[in-house]
């Protein structure tokens, strides 16, 4: 009997405490929602009264200047390496501005993205069936239809 009343009360102790527990975060989960909807209404208030909207986008990227002078530090840094290796007489991978011009999957690569279709099933299939072009078929200066 007594180990009975014991167990009883420990149940009811247990109880009570999750029953408290789940209130106590239930309380704080209204109270953080009422903070976030004050919050908003306050935001709302202030862009309908300075007649601007929020734009997180814009808050953390680049601006146009940074930007721009990214990609020019980044095209220095390339440029430099490329010196860098022509100095210690290193051959530099990859193809000159020249060569990418006079390869006609370029250029066909080129007009499809200008049509919008470059990235359709014809296109990728049309530019891998040109494979390697010959010789013959490079522009050289000697072909009459290269473009200068």
């Amino acid at each position: 009997p007594e180990r009975e009343e014991r167990l009883a009360y420990r149940r009811q102790a247990y109880e009570t405490r999750r029953e408290n527990e789940q209130q106590a975060r239930e309380a704080k989960e209204l109270e953080a929602r009422r903070k976030e909807e004050a919050v908003a209404a306050f935001l709302r208030q202030v862009e309908e009264s300075m007649g601007v909207t929020r734009d997180a986008d814009r808050l953390v990227g680049n601006t146009n200047a940074s930007a721009a002078r990214a990609e020019e530090t980044e095209a220095q840094q390339r440029a430099a390496r490329v010196a860098a290796k022509h100095a210690r007489g290193q051959p530099v991978a990859g193809f000159s501005d020249q060569q990418l011009h006079n390869d006609p999957r370029t250029r066909i690569a080129a007009a499809l993205a200008a049509a919008g279709i470059d990235r359709t099933d014809y296109a990728r299939s049309m530019i891998s069936a040109m494979g390697r072009v010959s010789a013959a078929a490079r522009m050289s200066e000697a072909n009459p239809f290269a473009v200068k």
